[in-house]
């Protein structure tokens, strides 16, 4: 009867570690760990700023992308429109699935859902705006790209 592999003698911890190392993929490795600051593909919509700056950005990693943005339009619209609000604009970036975040906003104003849809476009249902003359919304978390 043949002797499992990690009892055999002529195996150690080195070479099984050895073994183990020379299966990973180490593609996604660097300074960083292979994350990737993307903030900049994420574009606004007219009458809307990304205020990027304020509260994190948006990085890639192994297939995910992290985004953390404040947005402000300062466009009319009428409450509880669907607002475009920005839009992807590198292709390998769009979400494998439309993906809802939930937000916090300033001075009263309410968006139901911020979405990412699959075609890159990123908009607010629901919108409301009860404080001053610009909406504002903040969204944090993450969707899984191809």
């Amino acid at each position: 009867m043949p002797k499992p592999v990690l009892s055999d003698s002529l195996f150690n911890a080195s070479d099984v570690a050895e073994a183990i190392i020379d299966t990973i993929d180490l593609s996604v490795v660097n300074s960083n760990l292979g994350v990737v600051d993307k903030s900049s593909i994420f574009v606004a919509s007219s009458n809307t700023q990304i205020l990027a700056s304020q509260v994190g950005g948006c990085y890639s990693f192994n297939g995910f992308m992290f985004v953390n943005l404040r947005f402000e339009h300062t466009g009319s619209f009428s409450n509880n429109d669907t607002v475009s609000l920005a839009t992807i604009s590198d292709s390998n970036f769009y979400p494998n699935a439309r993906t809802s975040f939930p937000t916090i906003s300033y001075q009263g104003d309410y968006a139901n859902i911020i979405q990412i849809n699959t075609d890159g476009t990123i908009e607010s249902t629901y919108t409301q705006n009860s404080g001053d003359s610009a909406w504002f919304a903040v969204i944090n978390g993450f969707y899984r790209f191809a």
